[in-house]
């Protein structure tokens, strides 16, 4: 498989299917570590089983670099889940790497940055999934702190809300992701992973996904 046909974004939504690790439910939904109900999970953590897979990711995420920001000074993971991609980011690009925790430790130096950031030093932030961007929001203001710049945000995978394209907005940053849930959709449909009344009603999920459980799943679904 040549390098330009692995940047596929089909081919990444493709492997995650092949480890089942799509998944649907709507009782209960699966609820986001930013809080927001959602009929789908998407775990990544399952492709940590292959190490060809995680690579490929690794190189993916490189070509995104390279291709859309200024060459980066750091590389910062987000804890935990993108941590081994971050680690393959930073040796491939030979850069230091430093991350951030979801919150201070509680104990030794109760540090919130592992790893030296210097002081206007360009910053890539490397993801696994962006749901809301809450994480990517914190590792961002972790990493001003430090007296960084951030230039963008890379990622495996993207659910493509409203609310993450504000919160970028509002960061000021740009993500690129290897995939998002458009494409993941195309290749669900395509290989009938899911039957069409569950794709219909992801559908129906992005349309609104704040109210979907609380309005539309009880009222027309539930009735």
């Amino acid at each position: 498989m040549s390098s330009e046909l692995k940047l596929d974004g089909k081919y990444f939504a493709q492997a995650l299917l092949n480890v089942k690790g799509f998944y649907y439910c709507t009782e209960p939904p699966f609820v986001s570590a930013s809080g927001l109900k959602e009929p789908i999970y998407s775990d990544h953590r399952l492709l940590m089983a292959h190490p060809d897979m995680v690579n490929n990711i690794a190189n993916g995420m490189v070509k995104l670099i390279k291709k859309n920001y200024d060459a980066p000074d750091i590389i910062v993971g987000v804890a935990t889940s993108a941590l081994p991609y971050a680690t393959l980011v930073s040796q491939k690009l030979d850069l230091p790497l430093a991350y951030v925790r979801p919150r201070e430790k509680d104990h030794g130096r109760r540090r919130l940055v592992e790893g030296l950031i210097s002081d206007g030093a360009k910053a890539i932030i490397v993801e696994d999934v962006l749901v809301l961007g809450i994480s990517s929001m914190n590792a961002y203001n972790a990493v001003v702190a430090q007296g960084a710049k951030v230039l963008g945000i890379v990622s495996i995978y993207n659910l493509k809300l409203a609310r993450l394209e504000s919160n970028l907005r509002k960061m000021g940053v740009r993500n690129y992701s290897l995939y998002d849930l458009d494409i993941l959709m195309q290749v669900v449909a395509a290989k009938k992973y899911f039957d069409m009344e569950k794709i219909r009603l992801i559908a129906k999920w992005r349309e609104n996904p704040y109210d979907f459980f609380e309005k539309y799943y009880k009222s027309e679904i539930k009735r």
